[in-house]
């Protein structure tokens, strides 16, 4: 799904204006991603929570030439959804 998917299902289902939703969805995404830099969790109860992990340096080797190579620290994102959360399919 993509945004302009969202933002229509959204509309759709409330009977709100895209413009609208698409302001409310532009203006969600944009606190996430403020909380998230300042590694601050988030956490929507039956949805899931998101948080901010921190992944150590680490060794590589560049498979064409075998040099070693060190990859820095760098934070990335992690979702961990709620258990009303269920995802059924096979």
């Amino acid at each position: 799904m993509r945004r302009i998917d969202l933002i229509r299902r959204v509309s759709a289902r409330t009977g709100i204006p895209q413009r609208d939703v698409s302001l409310v969805v532009d203006a969600l995404f944009e606190e996430m991603k403020n909380a998230l830099t300042n590694k601050e969790e988030i956490k929507i109860r039956g949805f899931g929570s998101f948080r901010v992990l921190k992944r150590k340096p680490r060794k590589a080797r560049i498979i064409k030439t075998g040099q070693e190579i060190i990859i820095p620290q760098r934070f990335t994102v992690k979702f961990k959804p709620s258990k009303n959360l269920s995802i059924k399919g096979g």
